[in-house]
């Protein structure tokens, strides 16, 4: 948008991202925030009382309620486990597919062509893992596997039906050697693989 303002006339644009927009179904009810920590911002900027006493929420008594209802939550029947997941992952493509259609009102405003990715993560897809990728994706040790898994498995769908983005989420399923450095930041190989899916793809659909 500070491009657009400053006169810059792109050709093309090209947006990456899903990764954090998936987590953002998890830290709380209702509609996704806009991006992480926003409650957090929103009230120490407001003054508010909850944002001078947010640092409770990091007490150990805190986080070991926390702990105590990752427990109780496992423990729910698994149609009312399937159930919140999927309504989380409806609420988290239906916030990304809103910022996309602002994004495609600024393509016809300003005549460019936008290519839009749901990039991959260790959430979802069928690599084969190696030791520490292994180790990354233990749902016992992290509590967002489910709920990211959720949001990935609605990113695919929506992608195969309404085509409004492109999804990445199986680029690395038939390669064996190690490509992340954590559930979602990639080495070098894996940002090679995906820049040359991205690049494929958007050569493959320049038409004239």
């Amino acid at each position: 948008m500070e491009q657009l303002k400053g006169g810059g006339h792109p050709d093309i644009v090209i947006f990456y991202d899903g990764l954090n927009d998936a987590g953002e179904a998890g830290p709380s009810p209702g509609p996704p925030h806009p991006h992480f920590s926003f409650d957090i911002i929103k009230h120490r900027i407001e003054g508010s009382i909850s944002g001078r006493f947010d640092f409770v929420r990091e007490s150990y008594t805190l986080r070991l309620g926390g702990a105590i209802r990752r427990v109780l939550f496992r423990q729910h029947s698994s149609q009312s486990v399937l159930g919140e997941l999927h309504t989380k992952g409806v609420a988290a493509l239906d916030n990304y597919e809103g910022n996309l259609s602002v994004a495609k009102a600024l393509a016809k405003a300003y005549n460019f062509r936008l290519y839009c990715f749901w990039q991959p993560s260790l959430y979802y897809g069928k690599k084969p893992l190696v030791p520490f990728e292994k180790h990354l994706t233990d749902a016992a040790k992290d509590p967002w596997s489910l709920i990211m898994m959720g949001v990935y498995q609605e990113a695919a769908t929506r992608a195969a039906s309404v085509g409004s983005f492109i999804f990445l989420g199986g680029i690395f399923d038939s390669v064996p050697e190690p490509i992340y450095i954590d559930q979602g930041h990639l080495g070098p190989r894996g940002n090679e693989l995906t820049a040359q899916a991205v690049a494929e793809y958007v050569e493959g659909h320049l038409g004239n």
